[in-house]
């Protein structure tokens, strides 16, 4: 054998043992450690074996590796071997909750990644969520490094998780959705994409393409349910083979490998990139191990006689001991040079723990000037006012795509994507004509109804560096994707200072004039209002939708827009739009109409043009009514309410959604403790919202439950609202 094949082998045995070593040393300072450690000795050949294989086709550094907590432990000393960068100490400060720690000690054990590496993390407890993530990752790879490189050098994603975790849906979703990724175009589609497609695509007929590679590693043991609970496990003598669930989904294929192997791991990833690297499919591969240490190192329950026999059992091929023998059987290392590489790791890992429990710990003063939900952003254009000479009357509808077609147009790195989008009618709302042939099915392009896979695609995505835009059918279905909405991205910012510049479209409220009941027309912003790290935006109008889709498109954070289902095309919500292009800032209410009397504080496009409407009536009693369209309800701009506030003494609140956990018991509370405001107010607050009862059907049911209603005319109806005029009438009693 060769002098540099010693030298490799040595390595690979050097990352086995420092992974083994990262362990060690974080068990033995257990009482250290604030909160869960989950450690994953006896499994380190899985995550060395990966990195291998990678480094072994020289795209270790430029390809994704998304671990999951066990992973994650060997992944680490190996790359920051590769890389020369001291990961291993990030790592155990993370442990330690340090101040300079990757979360900052907003996050503990393994809830991070090294993003600047491209090792992605395991920033959610969800197992499995992160797979979508790893899917818009691997996208973004095929579309920005990928034509015009050697096949050879493009890298590739690699997600990994346990059998536990390949039982969740999301799996099956995203497997799914790799699959219609994948899927070559006809020469029909071929033909019609010609202008969009580049030299790969025209190659291999894949315009989009995904070079993902899933590891699951069947580690036999969860944490206190037994296989055949969770899987199945055998059936009539038939044990589970999960490779060929890659079967199920075309252009995918299965391997299994003995997971305590890390040469066998490693062949397997070079087969698996070598398909994906020239968009031949992706490939899951089954890695077939034992669980050699409990989920978490506090863990308690006790062990039949028959399961600590076979964990005992479990120890003899653990990866170290047969890698160890292999090395000393085949003459490429002593028993001597083993035991100096593991003594070596044990000692660099001791001396990296003693480092970081010298560290600065966290302090609340360090918090309170960092704890912002948000990165700043100062737009790049102002608010432009319309006049007749400078602008033209626009539809809500039309706004929403005239912008679209911009971003699109003046940015590459912008895509967009949702379930029938791209059709030549523009989708199940007639919004999107024409978007997919004038930017081509790589940047415009259906989803798979999977709401949770289409969220995860885009922080992928995102994360890349790319500005993707995304869009819910229906308001309520976006519920399926809440795992990746809360804690994929809400949280991330604040923990790990993640930025996933995010436009979702979300399409609310009463079709048509009714009809669609609660699981079409329900007002689902409870789910983002209380989340903690997106920007929740309403636009009431077509001039309002303009500006703040542009300010939403440059803003660096996640940003959902509602979209008022009713507005679109109908004339009460046309207005005005300047013909040059401009912005409106994120958080900042609007006074639609200046009035003495009563403070109406309102938001979603239906409330606010009802609000409107019945202050012009009310007007004619002398009654003036100050709107203050809340435009953004996170943030919530309290500063605009309050002043009004004091200026009328008189508040009422009007939302679409339920009163029960709504917005506007927010504010009321919000106001009710701000001593200046409560001081001045002349009548309680009143809150104005929808019944708190789901949906019906029938158009008289539904249009009652809501705090406005349809006054008929002649040849139109317009939004009105008679519970508003009674409480402005109730208000100015006082």
């Amino acid at each position: 054998m060769s002098t540099k094949k010693r030298e490799e082998l040595s390595r690979l045995y050097y990352w086995l043992a420092s992974a083994r070593a990262l362990c060690n040393v974080l068990k033995r300072n257990r009482a250290k450690i604030h909160g869960p450690l989950l450690t994953a000795m006896g499994q380190e050949a899985i995550g060395a074996g990966i990195v291998w294989g990678l480094h072994e086709l020289g795209i270790a550094e430029k390809s994704w590796k998304d671990g999951d907590h066990r992973t994650l432990w060997s992944l680490t000393p190996a790359m920051s071997d590769i890389l020369g960068v001291d990961l291993s100490y990030e790592f155990i400060k993370n442990h330690y909750l340090k101040a300079t720690s990757p979360d900052r000690g907003r996050d503990a054990n393994v809830h991070f990644g090294f993003p600047e590496h491209r090792i992605g993390g395991f920033d959610v407890s969800h197992m499995a969520a992160m797979i979508g993530v790893s899917a818009g990752r691997a996208e973004a790879l095929r579309m920005l490094e990928y034509d015009g490189r050697e096949p050879s050098k493009r890298p590739v994603v690699v997600s990994c998780f346990g059998e536990g975790a390949a039982q969740q849906g999301v799996v099956h979703e995203v497997m799914n959705w790799v699959a219609a990724s994948n899927a070559p175009l006809s020469e029909k589609e071929l033909s019609e994409q010609e202008p969009f497609l580049d030299d790969l695509a025209r190659k291999t007929g894949v315009q989009r393409g995904a070079p993902l590679i899933v590891v699951i590693q069947v580690n036999q043991k969860s944490l206190y349910t037994d296989p055949r609970e969770e899987h199945g496990n055998a059936h009539k003598g038939r044990p589970s083979h999960f490779a060929q669930r890659a079967l199920g989904y075309p252009g995918w294929c299965g391997l299994d490998v003995d997971g305590d192997d890390p040469l066998e791991v490693a062949d397997a990833i070079k087969i698996a990139a070598h398909r994906a690297q020239r968009l031949e499919g992706s490939s899951l591969i089954i890695a077939h191990t034992y669980r050699r240490t409990a989920h978490n190192e506090d863990q308690h329950g006790t062990l039949t006689s028959e399961e600590k026999m076979e964990l005992e059992a479990s120890w003899a091929s653990e990866p170290l001991k047969r890698f160890a023998n292999y090395l000393i059987s085949h003459q490429i290392l002593s028993e001597r040079e083993i035991d100096e590489i593991e003594n070596r790791a044990e000692d660099e890992m001791n001396a990296r723990s003693e480092s970081a429990l010298e560290e600065q710990n966290v302090s609340l003063e360090e918090d309170q000037k960092d704890s912002a939900r948000f990165a700043p952003h100062v737009y790049t254009l102002q608010e432009v006012k319309p006049a007749q000479e400078n602008s033209r009357l626009v539809p809500y509808n039309t706004a929403a795509l005239m912008v679209l077609e911009e971003c699109l147009r003046n940015d590459s790195s912008v895509t967009f994507c949702g379930e029938d989008i791209a059709h030549p009618t523009g989708g199940v709302f007639a919004l999107w004509r024409g978007l997919e042939e004038k930017f081509g099915n790589g940047r415009v392009f259906n989803t798979p109804i999977s709401e949770e896979a289409l969220v995860a695609n885009l922080v992928g995505r995102a994360s890349m560096g790319l500005k993707p835009w995304g869009e819910y059918e229906y308001a309520p279905f976006g519920k399926e994707s809440l795992v990746i909405v809360d804690y994929v991205v809400g949280a991330n910012f604040y923990q790990k200072k993640r930025l996933y510049p995010i436009v979702l479209l979300n399409h609310f409220g009463v079709v048509g004039e009714g009809g669609s009941g609660h699981y079409h027309s329900d007002c689902t912003e409870a789910d983002f209002f209380h989340n903690q790290g997106w920007k929740v935006v309403f636009p009431a109008d077509a001039y309002d939708l303009a500006g703040l889709l542009r300010a939403a498109n440059e803003d660096p954070n996640p940003v959902v827009i509602y979209m008022q289902i009713y507005a679109h095309g109908k004339r009460e919500f046309r207005r005005l739009v300047p013909n040059e292009p401009y912005m409106i800032p994120l958080g900042k209410a609007a006074v639609k109409r200046e009035g003495k009397d009563v403070t109406v504080v309102v938001y979603g496009a239906c409330a606010v043009q009802a609000a409107l409407n019945e202050a012009e009536e009310l007007a004619k009693e002398g009654i003036e009514c100050e709107v203050v369209d809340l435009r953004t309800v996170v943030p919530l701009d309290i500063e605009t309410i309050a002043v009004s506030a004091k200026k009328t003494g008189r508040v009422i609140i009007m939302h679409e959604a339920s009163r029960k956990g709504g917005v506007g018991a927010y504010i009321k509370d919000d106001l009710d403790s701000d001593v200046g405001v409560w001081s001045r107010l002349r009548a309680p607050i009143v809150v104005l919202a929808a019944k708190d009862i789901p949906i019906p059907s029938a158009s008289v049911l539904e249009w009652d439950r809501l705090p406005f209603e349809l006054e008929k005319r002649e040849n139109d109806t317009r939004l009105r609202s008679r519970r508003l005029a009674e409480a402005v009438r109730d208000a100015m009693k006082f």
